[in-house]
């Protein structure tokens, strides 16, 4: 996943209206300083941010406003969310696209709709 996410950064590394949003899935141990070390590590910068929170609701954003785990859940000690899933928002918020992170074609697909994406915003400034 996060190899497929730098490709993703790289790509679109000096684009004012890109951003990628990464959200730990064990707030627990993925302290702030925890995930400077891991943005380090793999040059995580500029567009991209590692976010943790309170595991109740990363985990019900995930669920309810992202759908990448259909589930049901409370966010508590034994609850677990892992997926291999990119989702592309757009700017009003509304989802546009659901891609495995791991799969070449799919990451492909992504930066195909993404230049859509820009393509339709610069159509309507």
């Amino acid at each position: 996943m996060t190899a497929g996410l730098k490709t993703v950064q790289d790509k679109f590394q000096n684009d004012p209206f890109f951003l990628i949003n990464s959200f730990s899935i064990d707030p627990e141990r993925d302290s702030v300083k925890r995930l400077a070390q891991y943005a380090s590590r793999f040059q995580i910068d500029g567009n991209w941010n590692l976010l943790t929170g309170k595991k109740e609701l990363i985990y019900k954003l995930a669920r309810k406003v992202y759908m990448v785990d259909a589930s049901e859940g409370d966010g508590g000690d034994q609850d677990f969310i892992h997926s291999d899933k990119l989702v592309l928002v757009d700017q009003l918020g509304r989802i546009r696209g659901f891609y495995n992170g791991t799969d070449a074609s799919q990451l492909e697909q992504l930066f195909k709709d993404i230049s859509r994406l820009k393509k339709e915003k610069s159509e309507t400034d």
